[in-house]
């Protein structure tokens, strides 16, 4: 996977328990990602997000928002849209397809995991 995972994603000192996505590991159109840090990870709530996604049929959709950020995640069975509300746009910040987003989940739990989380 082409994100650095990290525990300092804002890269400030003595903070070392935001787990999150490395800013300089993010393409400038993916960006807001980084409001994907939260210290409340773990491997479960990445678990139940995984799960829910996988059993998406046809129009059925969810949106998930990282608890103390501005990141809505809008997740269907095709597609996983993500807007950041800090932006004045109404349209998605950028979107992926479910597929690149469930590798991008295992993998953040992978790091979950290595982490003790």
């Amino acid at each position: 996977m082409e994100f650095k995972f990290t525990m300092n994603p804002y890269n400030q000192e003595g903070i070392n328990n935001f787990f999150g996505v490395d800013y300089d590991s993010l393409k400038d159109d993916e960006k807001s990602l980084l409001e994907i840090a939260w210290d409340g990870w773990t491997v479960s709530e990445v678990n139940k997000i995984i799960n829910k996604t996988k059993v998406l049929e046809g129009e059925d959709f969810f949106d998930y928002i990282v608890e103390g950020s501005e990141l809505r995640i809008s997740i269907d069975n095709e597609y996983v849209l993500f807007f950041d509300w800090r932006t004045e746009s109404t349209e998605d910040d950028f979107r992926w397809s479910t597929a690149k987003f469930l590798n991008f989940m295992k993998s953040f739990r992978d790091f979950l995991k290595e982490n003790g989380r």
